[in-house]
């Protein structure tokens, strides 16, 4: 009926917000052997993890706050797509990477 409302409207958020993709950006994508990662809103010690595409956890490393470009070897992982994921306090940043052969 016209000018009823019904319920409460939801509001949902689809994907990532452009405020993640600029405080962590990673290089070069796809990658061989070594990815650089950067991430500038770092504000204590933060826990990073690399993940595969069936949520497996591949890598986790702690990182400082100090740390706003940290290299990771990714030469011994298969080809595939991963997601990089840094836990810090509340905040959580990520990403995602191509490893090629």
């Amino acid at each position: 009926v016209s000018g009823e409302v019904w319920g409460t409207p939801l509001n949902f958020t689809v994907g990532m917000n452009d405020i993640e993709f600029e405080s962590l950006k990673v290089y070069p994508n796809p990658v061989n052997d070594r990815l650089i990662i950067n991430s500038s809103n770092l504000n204590s010690e933060a826990d990073l993890m690399v993940f595969d595409m069936s949520g497996k956890t591949i890598m986790n490393r702690k990182i400082q706050q100090w740390d706003s470009q940290i290299e990771l070897n990714v030469s011994n992982l298969n080809a595939g797509v991963y997601t990089i994921q840094i836990v810090n306090g509340q905040q959580i940043l990520t990403n995602k990477f191509i490893k090629l052969e």
